[in-house]
């Protein structure tokens, strides 16, 4: 059985190589999600990011300083699906 649902994504981006937020990763209490989409948008709609697996991330490379809105849809062994929304800063 796993624990309650929860995730964390971080509201701010530097990818600066100093080792503090360079990536945007999900933390999530589902280990090991039977489905998981993280999409990364620009203020336009336009998609800038797509990974399917809990381990990619986002760096922002070559994405202009602003913020960005992320979608997070993932199945959990359960089969419960949770669907969650936000936004990043990307800051230099």
């Amino acid at each position: 059985m796993e624990e309650p649902f929860a995730i964390w994504v971080p509201n701010s981006v530097s990818p600066d190589n100093d080792g503090i937020n360079d990536v945007l990763n999900v933390v999530s209490s589902v280990a090991e999600p039977e489905q998981y989409e993280l999409l990364i948008h620009d203020r336009w709609g336009r998609p800038m990011h797509r990974s399917t697996s809990i381990g990619t991330g986002w760096s922002g490379a070559n994405a202009p300083v602003g913020v960005y809105a992320w979608q997070l849809e993932l199945t959990d062994r359960q089969g419960r699906k949770h669907d969650r929304r936000g936004h990043v800063t990307l800051v230099r």
